[in-house]
């Protein structure tokens, strides 16, 4: 798989008119950009019991075996360098008498009456809507940690989210792979689970999860698209750079790039009053291929600034880094 030439650009006729569709109707792009397609999920609103509890099954049994697992001077270790603190060990004593647990509500039982398991939790690393899973923390450390360059996303029914989540972990785990992801369970929105990864692991990501929709064709057939502004992989997988920086959004870069050229052509070339968008220019402006052929004209003359490349899905620097590698493997 060539990534560079293979991941087509999501930056059509039909994604800048719809983008200006919603500027003009005064809708915020960043919500446009992860919103178009969740409305037309299966299932939308429900979740799978068993999936749920399967999945938080086998993550706490991974997180208490490797804490078993840790030696004496591992675990010094990790107090000397801050990680954890002196009760650590009493962490580990406790859950020798644990046998484990059957599911979501069972965990967090158990996050009531131990005390250490809820300071020391995988649970601990949820974020607002998002629960975040990575190998490093989950494993203390026996997964190695790596550099995060580039996303991938999926957009399933909200039933399906769990397994495949579940499934991707252990295509991981077979393939001797560390992963992050973090995904949202409600699933209102067209991220709702992103897969993170450096340059070396993405191609072996995509084929994991290439294998989950080929073992599940039920779950693929009730998939939705990704986001609009991420690069297309194929009908229900999309592809984004990842700037490394927290808090630095793939699609509000570029919702606040497509504002931003956006208001340039309306304002500044046509001198319209941004606050006070008639109805009479809508129907100028939407539908128009002049006018998004003049924005189109302006994203590119903008993007250098926002370090994004011709295919709007890439950043500059990871484009390249794509292509370093596509070199190297001939």
């Amino acid at each position: 798989m060539n990534l560079c030439n293979d991941v087509k650009n999501p930056l059509t006729d039909e994604v800048i008119n719809y983008f200006l569709n919603s500027y003009l109707n005064k809708e915020n792009l960043y919500n446009a950009a992860v919103g178009l397609n969740y409305p037309k999920k299966i299932n939308r609103g429900l979740y799978s019991v068993s999936n749920r509890d399967k999945l938080y099954s086998n993550l706490f049994n991974v997180w208490k075996g490797c804490i078993l697992n840790l030696s004496d001077e591992q675990i010094k270790y990790m107090i000397d360098n801050s990680v954890v603190e002196n009760d650590f060990f009493g962490l580990r004593d406790s859950l020798k008498n644990i046998s484990g647990v059957d599911g979501y509500d069972a965990y967090f039982r158990l996050l009531r009456t131990e005390e250490l398991v809820q300071k020391y939790g995988w649970h601990n690393f949820e974020y607002g809507e998002w629960t975040h899973i990575n190998s490093y923390m989950l494993t203390y450390g026996i997964c190695e940690n790596f550099n995060v360059e580039h996303r991938l996303y999926l957009n399933p029914s909200p039933t399906d989210t769990d397994n495949i989540v579940n499934n991707f972990i252990y295509g991981c785990a077979n393939a001797n792979l560390p992963f992050y992801l973090k995904y949202d369970a409600i699933g209102d929105r067209d991220d709702t689970i992103v897969i993170y990864s450096n340059t070396e692991n993405l191609e072996e990501y995509i084929n994991i999860l290439n294998d989950i929709l080929q073992t599940h064709p039920d779950i693929k057939k009730r998939m939705e698209k990704p986001p609009v502004l991420s690069g297309i992989i194929n009908d229900v997988i999309g592809y984004g750079s990842d700037s490394g920086r927290q808090n630095d959004s793939f699609n509000k870069k570029r919702a606040n790039l497509i504002k931003k050229s956006i208001e340039e052509v309306l304002g500044g070339i046509f001198k319209i009053d941004l606050k006070n968008i008639s109805k009479i220019d809508k129907l100028a402006f939407i539908n128009n291929p002049d006018i998004i052929d003049m924005v189109r004209k302006r994203i590119e003359e903008n993007s250098l600034d926002y370090g994004v490349d011709d295919n709007f899905c890439f950043d500059v620097d990871k484009k390249e880094l794509l292509a370093n590698k596509d070199y190297k493997n001939g």
